[in-house]
């Protein structure tokens, strides 16, 4: 194991309301936000074909395909032991079965919710937690529950050397003060990094940066980037690959997100009002641009041409060259926007989130096209909307209210094509 030289920052006092004792907790961050898909793309396999979600409470986890209708719901049933004769329900002949209100149930190891973890890269298995320190596989294909294993254990398809952002509070002892510390560790457990918070300053602000999407380690691995305190009054990016060194001037205004292009090469930084776009190895020629509104939100577009931002309620798009942002909309939910290639898609914060629309950065105009006009009024607001990874897809949670005032969840679907119609894909008995 490699472990490089630890960088100290300097005292560390309260953080969040935690006092310094006996405490240590480690918290996972992805390298690049990667894996949060404001969109909902997340529950979707990576083919487009396949949603995990849960019924509002309900502990099952259920998986559907939007292709065929064909479901299967994984119920936990204890300490299960994974020696066969997992499916309970049988399976119908074609056009015997109402694939709306039929669904295949599979035992699952569990005594509590089973949540997704994660998708197999070829959409044909689905990690998912099944207790507080235990992960399970559900496999497609055999259509049951392939294997059992610790939440630590790596899953087959990541490799030892790939690398995560890990962060711990860990409280002072008679040797060493309390400290915030970041560490790059590869899922082998090895650690390649490790940074240690100690400044107030810098321990009060690294945990609100970590829920911004932060680019603290780069999408390939070959370095870390975070925030050092400078003087009593200003702020600098350092990277670290692995020696530290500077990569932004110091100034007044702390950092409020920063993101790395998709190739690693390009950064985006937001300070107060200010964004500041420029090469990680060049930051002498960065460009700032004034922005529309303090501590806006920014995420790359895949082929990394164009940022779209976001204040929490408008949504601009821009591009790398001299240009200001450009108003896509006004009324722009803060957690339902984000790119799926070229277009830029989002959500009415004055309508329903199935009212769905989108610019498309080729032939950018001040007008939306809009692309998911709803079937009828909903009862009540929809929930779980989400948009497939390859853009052709939408998915909604509906609650409905049957013949004795029992709520009835509906998952409803809709190809993202003109005049196309909402289809129901599943309806949930009430217990």
């Amino acid at each position: 194991m490699t472990l490089t030289r630890r960088t100290n920052l300097a005292g560390w006092l309260f953080l969040l309301g935690i006092c310094a004792g006996l405490f240590q907790m480690a918290i996972d961050a992805d390298a690049q936000g990667d894996r949060t898909d404001p969109l909902g793309g997340a529950r979707w396999s990576p083919d487009s074909e396949w949603v995990a979600l849960n019924w509002p409470e309900r502990p099952e986890l259920f998986v559907i395909s939007l292709k065929t209708g064909v479901s299967f719901t994984l119920r936990p049933a204890g300490d299960l032991q994974l020696d066969g004769g997992h499916v309970f329900t049988t399976r119908g002949q074609p056009g015997e079965v109402d694939l709306r209100h039929t669904t295949r149930t599979v035992a699952s190891p569990g005594r509590d919710t089973l949540t997704l973890v994660e998708w197999s890269p070829d959409s044909l298995h689905v990690v998912y937690r099944a207790g507080a320190q235990t992960n399970a596989m559900f496999s497609l294909v055999d259509e049951s529950v392939m294997k059992r294993m610790a939440s630590s254990d790596m899953l087959p398809w990541h490799k030892a050397n790939e690398a995560r952002v890990t962060f711990e509070l860990v409280s002072a002892t008679s040797n060493h003060p309390a400290s915030y510390e970041m560490r790059v560790q590869r899922l082998d457990g090895s650690i390649v990094k490790e940074v240690t918070f100690d400044n107030p300053r810098e321990t009060h602000l690294i945990p609100l940066l970590r829920y911004r999407e932060v680019s603290f380690l780069s999408k390939w691995g070959r370095f870390v980037l975070y925030p050092r305190a400078v003087g009593s009054n200003e702020w600098q990016l350092v990277r670290a690959a692995p020696a530290p060194r500077g990569v932004t001037k110091p100034s007044p205004t702390e950092p409020y997100q920063w993101q790395l292009s998709h190739d690693d090469q390009l950064l985006a930084l937001v300070e107060g009002d200010t964004l500041s776009i420029g090469a990680v190895g060049d930051w002498e020629h960065a460009r700032a641009i004034s922005l529309p509104h303090e501590s806006m939100l920014v995420r790359w577009s895949p082929d990394d041409k164009f940022l779209a931002l976001s204040d929490g309620h408008s949504l601009y798009v821009k591009s790398l060259g001299d240009d200001p942002p450009k108003l896509v909309t006004a009324s722009c939910p803060s957690r339902f926007w984000g790119w799926r290639g070229t277009r830029l898609y989002f959500g009415d914060s004055h309508a329903d989130l199935t009212d769905l629309s989108y610019v498309d950065t080729e032939h950018f105009s001040t007008a939306p096209t809009r692309v998911s006009a709803r079937k009828r009024e909903w009862e009540s607001a929809t929930r779980e909307v989400s948009l497939s990874p390859d853009g052709k897809r939408l998915v909604c949670l509906v609650p409905e209210t049957d013949y004795a005032a029992r709520t009835v969840w509906q998952l409803w679907s809709r190809a993202l094509e003109t005049n196309a119609e909402w289809q129901l894909m599943y309806e949930l008995k009430p217990q």
